[in-house]
């Protein structure tokens, strides 16, 4: 079970550093995007977010309890981080399967767990971000 933990850090608890970059028009209270971003500077918050989620992730990965809690403390940083244009409507999937792989978890379904995480390293790679793939 825990490799399947490690599974969900390495895809999608990367929900710590969103807008870990400098940029004036960031929120500097959240890190996160205020108004949409160019493609280019929401493909490198979203990389920076999921390396450092995942790090946060791996380091917890063996205690469920613990894993759990890292990825529920990232995820309103993904939910504040804006994509722009074509993107917003992948990126909007791509958040609302995070919250569905935590709520497979909660409730045990692994095998479901698993179907959206594939899901989602799809979507990873359509916003060109490999680090969340």
């Amino acid at each position: 079970m825990h490799k399947r933990y490690l599974t969900l850090a390495i895809c999608c608890g990367a929900v710590a550093l969103a807008g870990c970059g400098s940029n004036s028009s960031s929120n500097s209270s959240t890190g996160a995007q205020v108004g949409p971003p160019s493609n280019t500077v929401f493909r490198s918050d979203l990389t920076a977010l999921c390396q450092a989620g995942n790090a946060a992730a791996k380091k917890v990965a063996s205690n469920p309890s613990k894993f759990m809690a890292v990825i529920e403390q990232y995820l309103p940083k993904f939910k504040a981080l804006t994509a722009s244009g074509s993107e917003q409507a992948i990126y909007s999937k791509f958040v609302a399967n995070i919250q569905a792989e935590v709520s497979a978890l909660k409730s045990g379904d692994i095998k479901g767990f698993n179907a959206i995480n594939n899901k989602n390293k799809a979507l990873a790679q359509q916003l060109n971000a490999p680090a969340c793939a």
